[in-house]
Formats: C-alpha cells, structure tokens, sequence
C-alpha cells in the first residue's frame, strides 16, 4: 500500500503581508506549513487559520540575520 505524503513549506516573515498570505494559501493547498518569523512576533493567529484549513501548523522564531538562530531553528 502506498502512503500520500502531504508536502511540507517554510515560510519567513509569516506574520504579515506577503509571508502570511503565502502561509495560509499553502495552508489551503494542502501543505503542513512551518511559519516563522523574528523572536516576540505573534505567529497563533496565522497558525489558527493554517489550521482551520486543514493543515498542521508549526511556529518557530527564527531572526535570518542570526546564524544561531538559523541553526536553533533547523
């Protein structure tokens, strides 16, 4: 028996403008989405949505100007 893998998406700056409204499409489209953005920013309400569309949300603080972030967050 073969299994569906459900494809799986990261995307940065995911709490507002583009970076959001490119999480929750993917959400909406079938991907598991791992959303994130800087330490201190609210990411529930763009998980909640993900969510509400079917997709499993992951969020993670991530500062790409870090590499220890970068490292932590991988």
């Amino acid at each position: 028996m073969g299994t569906t893998a459900r494809r799986t998406a990261l995307v940065t700056g995911a709490s507002t403008g583009i970076g959001r409204a490119t999480a929750i499409n993917l959400a909406r489209h079938g991907y598991d989405v791992a959303i994130a953005d800087l330490p201190g920013i609210a990411l529930a309400e763009v998980a909640a949505e993900g969510e509400a569309a079917g997709a499993r949300m992951l969020s993670v603080e991530l500062d790409l100007r870090a590499l220890a972030s970068i490292e932590a967050a991988v």
